[in-house]
């Protein structure tokens, strides 16, 4: 049998070369609810970059920890050129005062950090976090100065 379909060559245009973004957060160790009223960002800070060969646009980076304990923050972004890196120091993270309240245990939670260009998720990462009750301090391993919210006067 003799194939008769006519094969015209290879003349598609190449493909362009797809986003690629590396994420890196610096974060505290523990939320908690006095951290969270002695204005402790979780978050220090957020570096996306663009570890592609072509500039990558109308992204939207957005962050958030599960079991509910914070809303999303999102941070929309124009264009990243290939090979840059963007740095973001001030991401205020909105933790739910409500929820930590009344967190009675030690317990476990992940950040979760996303970015999207449309429908499409081109990377999503997530880190763990302790989530401290209420009335906990976790000692010297972040920010040590939290322990004056615990001193009640005579």
């Amino acid at each position: 049998m003799t194939d008769t379909t006519n094969n015209p060559p290879d003349t598609a245009l190449p493909a362009t070369d797809p986003i690629r973004l590396q994420l890196e957060a610096l974060i505290d160790p523990s939320i908690n609810f006095a951290a969270l009223h002695n204005d402790v960002p979780a978050v220090k800070s957020l570096t996306l970059t663009n570890t592609g060969t072509s500039d990558a646009s109308d992204l939207e980076l957005s962050l958030w920890v599960d079991r509910d304990l914070a809303g999303r923050w999102t941070h929309r972004l124009a264009r990243l050129a290939a090979g840059k890196s963007l740095t973001l120091t001030t991401i205020d993270l909105p933790l739910r005062a409500d929820a930590l309240a009344h967190i009675t245990e030690r317990d476990s939670a992940d950040l979760h950090a996303q970015v999207r260009r449309g429908d499409d998720v081109l990377i999503e990462q997530r880190w763990p976090i302790d989530v401290l009750a209420f009335d906990e301090w976790d000692g010297l391993r972040a920010l040590p100065e939290l322990i004056a919210a615990f001193v009640t006067p005579n």
